[in-house]
């Protein structure tokens, strides 16, 4: 499921594309939320944001940094990637595919 914000500045063009979300990809993407100023929007971003950093401060300061520092810094991208392929239903070239096996096992080694 893809969670989306929506943002624009006229009202009836938020309900019209959450309208269209709604018949067409009801099972796919949920919207999560919906701004009408760019003001209100990064608001909620930096709240998500803060939110987050909390989660990390807490991860540090009551795990081992050993382990933390290379999930949070190499995980984050590797786990984008493989969701972004999965989404978009690509396979990607060896080159690629051999570069996020080779950080997933530096994730490993690392934390080790």
């Amino acid at each position: 499921m893809i969670k989306a914000v929506i943002i624009d500045d006229e009202q009836h063009c938020i309900n019209r594309l959450e309208k269209m979300l709604g018949d067409y990809c009801a099972d796919s993407v949920q919207v999560c939320a919906s701004f009408q100023s760019v003001k209100d929007s990064l608001a909620g971003i930096q709240i998500l944001n803060s939110i987050g950093a909390l989660f990390i401060v807490y991860a540090f300061r009551y795990g081992r940094a050993i382990i933390v520092s290379p999930l949070t810094n190499a995980g984050a991208p590797v786990i984008t990637i493989i969701l972004s392929l999965l989404i978009y239903g690509v396979f990607p070239h060896s080159v690629v595919l051999s570069g996020m096996i080779l950080a997933v096992i530096a994730i490993f080694l690392l934390a080790d």
